[in-house]
């Protein structure tokens, strides 16, 4: 258990290390034992922390932070000063989606932001993804399949949590080849959500999270057609990822690189009827997911399809102009690598050809020819790159540069 220290009046609390999950149960009992106590002032001091802190225990603190200041009036300040990435973290105060049409966020990963409409899931999916298309090269599979996770697991708190908003934390582990998401709510909790249901009554929190990962399973057959939690671990699963469902006493982890799970009893949680709901999950970049096969068959195109349906043309090509497409413009190498990742992962979105449009686009540097043609063409085969894309709108001089770049790396692979 945490150690509290009375300081001038308030209840002192120093965490030195917020890796495990211990420390969140810690924290909920501490809570618990104080909410019917006049003296209801916290300090959290954060500033001795030795080491990096991860989603789901951050979507927790900040959670329960304010489920127990806003119900029980609590007063809790946090003291991050000498921990900068927790400073950056907004733990303290999560930052929401959009106040009044206006969007707040303007780094989707390592803060804890709240979501709580359609519009603002929408802006989290699309800000995840459309920054992996740009950045990071991923397997086929893994846009559709990450976009398909996060947008139904936060709906499922917009629709069954009975709570106005949920807490959402991502992070990048490019060394891993893996991003993390962890996405919590103070609601209901997933038993007393299934059990409003007349078809189900389960008895445990174990027994509801083994009911929700069933195909099929929903509290109202009117609002959905319960696929989601069941969706999230099978395309986790197809992609040998991690899975985590916590909800009131029961936390159960799937991992399924190893095939392992592990079931853990007796967690704390805020109370009987807001028992809260956090799930986690990691998917790998360069793991292939079949999101056909994981949800029997369907494609769930229309999460990631709406700007490829803007972009093709009435013969059933991919109109990619790069003048829109290349935020950094077409004079650096960066900007060249940029577009290169972007288009790449358009194609494992779709089986049809793109067109490169360089229209309106009167000079590009050497550096950008090679980073993005020149690479693209030595990646996936002159011969691939002939049959799946085609080079529209450019000028001679810009022409010139792109064969070059192709002639020069096809070279280099003979």
């Amino acid at each position: 258990m945490l150690n509290i220290k009375i300081e001038e009046g308030k209840n002192k609390i120093t965490l030195k290390s917020i890796r495990s999950m211990k420390v969140v149960n810690d924290l909920i009992n501490i809570f618990n034992q104080y909410k019917n106590i006049n003296n209801k002032n916290f300090v959290l001091d954060f500033s001795e922390l030795s080491s990096r802190a991860f989603p789901p225990t951050l979507v927790s603190i900040a959670g329960i932070s304010d489920y127990y200041r806003e119900k029980y009036g609590f007063n809790i300040e946090f003291i991050t000063k000498k921990n900068k990435y927790f400073t950056h973290t907004s733990t303290e105060s999560p930052i929401p989606v959009s106040n009044n049409g206006i969007t707040n966020i303007e780094n989707i990963f390592d803060q804890v932001i709240t979501f709580s409409s359609d519009k603002d899931v929408s802006f989290i999916s699309n800000a995840i993804t459309n920054y992996l298309k740009t950045n990071i090269s991923c397997e086929e599979g893994v846009l559709i399949g990450l976009s398909w996770c996060m947008n139904e697991v936060m709906d499922n708190v917009l629709w069954h949590s009975e709570v106005s908003k949920g807490y959402f934390m991502s992070q990048i582990h490019k060394e891993n080849k893996l991003i993390s998401i962890s996405i919590y709510d103070n609601g209901i909790g997933l038993l007393n959500s299934i059990n409003s249901s007349k078809q189900y009554f389960e008895k445990t929190d174990v027994d509801a999270i083994r009911r929700v990962i069933e195909k099929g399973v929903t509290c109202d057959p009117e609002i959905g057609q319960g696929n989601g939690l069941w969706g999230l671990y099978q395309i986790v699963k197809d992609s040998h990822g991690y899975m985590t469902i916590k909800t009131g006493s029961t936390k159960i982890e799937f991992n399924f690189k190893d095939s392992k799970e592990n079931v853990s009893l007796n967690n704390a949680y805020l109370d009987s009827h807001n028992k809260g709901t956090r799930v986690d999950f990691t998917l790998k970049f360069n793991q292939l997911i079949d999101v056909s096969k994981a949800l029997d068959n369907y494609i769930p195109l229309e999460w990631v399809s709406m700007e490829l349906e803007e972009m093709l043309t009435e013969t059933n090509w991919i109109d990619l102009i790069i003048s829109e497409k290349a935020k950094g413009g077409t004079g650096t190498r960066a900007s060249g690598k940029d577009i290169r990742l972007y288009t790449l992962n358009t194609a494992k979105l779709s089986s049809y050809p793109i067109l490169l449009d360089f229209l309106n686009i009167d000079v590009i540097s050497s550096s950008f020819a090679d980073e993005f043609i020149g690479k693209l063409a030595a990646d996936i085969g002159i011969i691939e790159f002939t049959n799946h894309f085609k080079i529209i709108n450019a000028n001679d001089f810009v022409k010139g540069l792109l064969n070059k770049a192709i002639a020069e790396r096809i070279k280099q692979k003979v």
